[in-house]
């Protein structure tokens, strides 16, 4: 590959210039394809990685979208509605399954390579925009980032960068049309997750930058712009004004995250902040320290174009959102990564800038790509067995102990051969991968019971919601996680649904099912006569009750 890495101004000099420059353009094509080839076998390895608590929901929500139910009506959450019909769209495509989720997440992230590359040819050479595209390929793949999982931020990414290109693409023939198609994306970003729309200030101040002269044209594009952004954001907003679902909407986006969510004070945020990061790095930190001296050299030489000023706001841009309300997760760093990205293939730019003092150019620029191609093979070593051996559900038990998820399809087809079509199944605890896989509709409206388990005036409200919920709909099989993970409870916890649950348990169901999750690698199953002889059932990670006859 290194040899590959041909500068195809040296060409020009040396003879056959269209020729000789058609074919560089071809090796940059192919690399380009190697990569997207890499990541790509890598995620379609892990596309039966077991679904997680957060894809379980929106996957849950997605599916009854696609039964005609509209999102916030039988299922609270806090997402956008944008996230869940994306859900929706990509079951519909490719099937109501984790592979088939999976599968989408795999075209989203390669998609996002895609445009990064693109964005990084504004500001740099074709070697340094695939050292670029290599990076957000890798990053956002690695278990650090939980990059397996279709999270709302492998979402946010996509439509933001598609926004920049668009908006980067703006001027010249057709420019209005790329304005509001660019809006559209920037407004479709902060519909996957509320942390969008930071992207949407950082699009408005891209637009400026691009377009520093003043005047009435200005103004007029500027309005073009904001036009694309408001239209998915009210299509989406006269969507549930019109099915009755708009109160919920507001509420869960909004007044509960502002009013009852967690309060993390700044110290506590700056020790949580630090600590993810640590995790987030590990084994990665020549790639993240490529990114620093990026940032430092698109300072000391900055790039055409004012990009400087653009890769700047992009970084203010997602590291606002990353810790909008001071809540810090490993997933949450995947926005962080375009600029990681574009800042690690400027500093290979730079670095082969300054060797060209010495060296022919197109040595320079390989030798650049290779010192990034060294630092993801000094990762990718680390995880080798992440990205190359260890199996789906393996890799799920060793980095979500003691969460049930790998346990959720034995679970959830327990549950399934319990139950008919059309009934309703509680789940108690957090686990609404298991409501998906079984293809049954929750009991209660409260799919996350941490909602409830958070320290607010509404706590003890909602408990008795959820209680009522499920006593009102009587489901013929109850399941009962006892891991607190599941339930995040803290010491000044409401405890009403516990006790609420341990009487209704005791009246109304028989213990037909146990999970127990001795390590993460073993895992013991007993259901129904098999679980009566079972030593350990007082240390059983989930219970299985059907009701009595």
């Amino acid at each position: 590959m290194m040899a590959l890495l041909i500068d195809s101004s040296h060409n020009r000099a040396s003879g056959g210039p269209v020729r000789k420059d058609h074919a560089s353009r071809w090796i940059y094509f192919l690399i380009l394809v190697m990569i997207l080839l890499a990541v790509g076998v890598v995620r379609y390895r892990l596309l039966d990685f077991p679904l997680e608590r957060d894809e379980g929901g929106f996957a849950y929500i997605g599916r009854m979208i696609l039964q005609g139910v509209a999102p916030y009506r039988e299922a609270y959450d806090f997402k956008p509605p944008g996230l869940y019909l994306t859900y929706a769209l990509v079951m519909g495509l490719f099937g109501q399954t984790p592979r088939g989720i999976h599968f989408a997440l795999l075209l989203t992230d390669l998609s996002s390579i895609v445009l990064i590359y693109f964005i990084a040819r504004r500001y740099m050479d074709e070697t340094a925009s695939l050292a670029a595209a290599l990076v957000m390929g890798i990053l956002s793949l690695t278990p650090n980032v939980l990059g397996f999982a279709a999270h709302a931020t492998h979402f946010v990414v996509f439509w933001m960068l598609a926004g920049y290109l668009l908006l980067l693409r703006s001027p010249g023939k057709h420019e209005r049309t790329w304005l509001i198609l660019s809006g559209m994306a920037f407004g479709l970003s902060a519909m996957m997750k509320q942390p969008g729309l930071l992207f949407i200030l950082f699009g408005c101040l891209l637009f400026f930058l691009r377009q520093p002269e003043g005047g009435r044209r200005l103004l007029i594009d500027f309005g073009v712009f904001l036009a694309g952004v408001v239209i998915p954001v009210s299509g989406m907003v006269a969507w549930l004004a019109m099915s009755g679902d708009l109160g919920r909407f507001l509420y869960w986006n909004f007044a509960y995250g502002s009013e009852f969510g967690t309060r993390i004070g700044l110290s506590d945020a700056l020790v949580q902040f630090t600590g993810e990061l640590g995790r987030v790095t590990a084994h990665w930190e020549l790639l993240w320290l490529a990114a620093l001296l990026g940032l430092v050299f698109a300072f000391i030489r900055p790039p055409l174009n004012r990009g400087h000023l653009h890769l700047a706001g992009l970084l203010i841009a997602s590291f606002v959102a990353l810790g909008l309300g001071f809540q810090f997760r490993s997933h949450y760093f995947v926005m962080l990564l375009p600029s990681v990205s574009l800042y690690c293939g400027f500093a290979c730019f730079r670095a082969a800038a300054f060797m060209t003092r010495r060296l022919r150019p197109e040595v320079a620029r390989a030798i650049g790509f290779g010192m990034i191609l060294l630092a993801v093979g000094y990762g990718g070593l680390y995880q080798w067995n992440y990205f190359f051996r260890d199996d789906p559900v393996s890799l799920s038990r060793q980095i979500y102990f003691p969460n049930p998820f790998a346990e959720a399809p034995a679970i959830a087809s327990f549950v399934e051969s319990q139950t008919r079509p059309g009934d309703r199944v509680a789940v108690l605890g957090s686990e609404p991968e298991i409501l998906f896989l079984a293809g049954r509709q929750s009991a209660t409206r409260y799919l996350y019971m941490y909602f409830f388990m958070e320290v607010h005036p509404a706590s003890l409200e909602m408990q008795r919601e959820a209680a009522a919920d499920i006593a009102g709909s009587s489901p013929p099989v109850v399941v009962l996680v006892t891991q607190p993970i599941s339930w995040g409870t803290r010491p000044q916890s409401e405890r009403y649904i516990f006790e609420w649950a341990n009487a209704y348990l005791k009246k109304k169901y028989e213990l037909v099912g146990i999970v127990d999750q001795i390590s993460p690698d073993r895992t013991e199953y007993r259901w129904e006569d098999e679980m009566h002889s079972y030593a350990r059932l007082a240390e059983a990670s989930v219970l299985i009750f059907r009701r009595r006859s």
